[in-house]
């Protein structure tokens, strides 16, 4: 909301001295009868109350508020029939953020002097800022009225009027403005918008006419066109349309991204990947735009293949387009994560924290990538980064202490996890996690009622988390607890249906309770879902294997095993 500025109060200043110095005051105008006084009573001179209102206005511009607005309010008990003071007490108190003092103020300087305009632009903006639209839009439309030409008014109005959702009052006053400045961007396009949310498309379309001949050399309105063309169900004039712009500009990516949308309407998926593959070829498309695209694409992949097919090929030509800037990697490492191809995933996050290593949330990605491929030498550069620059953040520590339990230093592991225990900061799905790691530790120790109880308290914190279910898993199957294992293994998978490592543990399970069958079909499951990129999970298939007798089957699983470093 904008209030006169600091130069506008000196300007009133300035004027309020030579008005003065003419024997003139503003408010001088606006004189009432007073009530009769005791005869002690002695009326003030206009130059005393002059001299009272320049105080209390000189205070203002020096920046004294509270003190001028103490003055004010005096000023205003003592002659309240001068406009100008309420105006004033008006702006400080709002000011001061006091609405409630601010609201009546302003009301009362209109009252006094209704021909005065700042004071009526100050009460619409503070009704607009309280939310009170109706009187707001009723002050504006006075102004409108009154300033034809100052056409700000009649925007306020009409946007107050989209707001309440009556779109055709607000095109009344847009004409208005359009009769008085002629055909604009600004203007004439929120008519088209204004239009097409009442689906009136030959409207929208003259207003985009209007566009085209005021700005001959953009092509921009004729896109738009073809879309308003598609909307009211003119598909071949749509179409006619953006085949039109591509021969008059060629070299239109934007135009690109629009056929794209047009073919993907229509189900021509081809067609579509063919104009988007050259919109995000193109370094002057925005890589915000190439984003948006691909979040859509990254909810379709799960139910289409050819989305998933052809969003993987987008989000490379990003990374080499836009290969400095981190969100094509991220867009790119999401891509990656949804197709379970984890190290090419960690790959790319590495290379957001490497271009923009100012949100955790990357660190924590590449370190829980890295306990998953048991990559320690990459855990321990990331958390060494990361430790560098968030020193109070709880999951470093969570995380160097898996990083030592892997390395069975339990000593040092125990420390990271105690001091990282420390920062949580009422965050139960930390210290569930917390929880879980001291059970681990605790069950190495074969203190095994301390473990149980722990991964318990750890579970109940966050029933929904997977993090301390996992664990537990694990520390069952450590245990020989394999019935046990085997229902949590299950409980796991509810949660994380599409992580490999609940199926690895469940097939272990049943694997010790020769159940093998049954196993085969559960690490299958998790070599599906990327368990190929996890050593742990190949050694285990080849164990399965070898008992099921496929030897060669098993070969083939520790050759792929030993090649992961």
């Amino acid at each position: 909301m904008n209030f006169p500025s600091s130069k506008a109060v000196l300007s009133l200043f300035i004027c309020c001295i030579c008005m003065a110095a003419l024997g003139q005051p503003a408010w001088a105008q606006k004189k009432k009868k007073k009530e009769k006084k005791s005869f002690l009573y002695v009326e003030p001179t206009k130059q005393e109350i002059e001299g009272e209102y320049l105080d209390a206005l000189k205070e203002k511009i020096l920046g004294n508020t509270k003190t001028s607005l103490a003055l004010f309010a005096a000023f205003i008990k003592n002659h309240p029939e001068i406009a100008a003071g309420h105006f004033e007490f008006a702006e400080l108190s709002r000011v001061n953020g006091i609405y409630s003092q601010a609201l009546p103020a302003y009301q009362k300087a209109v009252i006094l002097e209704p021909s005065n305009k700042w004071y009526k632009v100050g009460l619409a903006e503070l009704y607009d800022f309280l939310k009170m639209y109706k009187e707001a839009k009723e002050v504006y439309k006075k102004l409108a009225e009154e300033y034809p030409k100052e056409i700000e008014f009649a925007l306020s109005a009409a946007g107050i009027l989209v707001q309440e959702g009556k779109l055709s009052e607000a095109l009344v006053y847009l004409d208005k403005i359009e009769q008085q400045i002629g055909v604009t961007k600004e203007i004439n396009m929120e008519k088209y918008r204004l239009l097409m949310a009442q689906k009136k498309y030959p409207e929208a379309l003259k207003e985009l006419e209007k566009l085209q001949n005021t700005y001959p050399g953009e092509s921009l309105y004729l896109g738009m066109a073809a879309e308003v063309y598609h909307a009211k169900g003119d598909k071949k004039k749509a179409l006619e349309t953006y085949q039109k712009i591509l021969q008059n500009d060629s070299s239109n990516t934007l135009i690109h991204l629009a056929i794209a949308d047009y073919y993907q309407k229509e189900n021509e998926l081809n067609k579509a990947f063919f104009h988007l593959e050259k919109a995000f070829s193109n370094k002057e498309v925005s890589i915000d735009k190439k984003v948006m695209i691909l979040l859509s694409f990254l909810e379709q992949s799960t139910k289409s293949e050819v989305h998933k097919q052809e969003g993987e090929k987008l989000t490379r030509l990003i990374t080499e387009i836009h290969a400095e800037d981190p969100k094509s990697w991220s867009i790119r490492g999401d891509y990656l994560l949804g197709d379970a191809r984890w190290r090419d995933a960690l790959a790319a996050f590495q290379q957001v924290i490497q271009l923009d290593p100012s949100r955790f949330i990357f660190f924590r990605e590449c370190a829980v990538l890295c306990v998953r491929l048991e990559d320690l030498k990459t855990l321990k550069n990331v958390l060494d980064k990361a430790e560098e620059l968030y020193p109070l953040q709880p999951e470093v520590f969570l995380y160097r202490g898996i990083y030592y339990y892997q390395q069975k230093k339990l000593g040092d592991s125990e420390e990271q996890i105690n001091y990282g225990k420390e920062l949580i900061v009422d965050n139960p799905v930390q210290a569930s996690q917390f929880m879980a790691m001291s059970a681990v530790l605790a069950g190495e120790k074969n203190d095994f009622a301390t473990a149980q109880n722990g991964f318990q308290k750890a579970m109940n914190t966050d029933a929904s988390g997977s993090f301390a279910k996992l664990e537990y898993t694990r520390y069952l199957n450590r245990t020989a607890a394999y019935e046990l294992a085997l229902s949590a293994a299950d409980s796991y998978i509810k949660l994380a249906a599409f992580v490999p490592e609940g199926y690895a543990e469940k097939a272990k399970a049943l694997f010790k309770l020769n159940r093998t069958d049954e196993a085969e079909a559960s690490i299958e499951k998790a070599l599906k879902l990327g368990g190929t990129e996890i050593k742990s999970i190949l050694l285990l298939a080849a164990e399965i294997a070898e008992k099921k007798g496929n030897s060669e089957k098993a070969n083939q699983y520790r050759t792929s095993a030993q090649s992961i470093n």
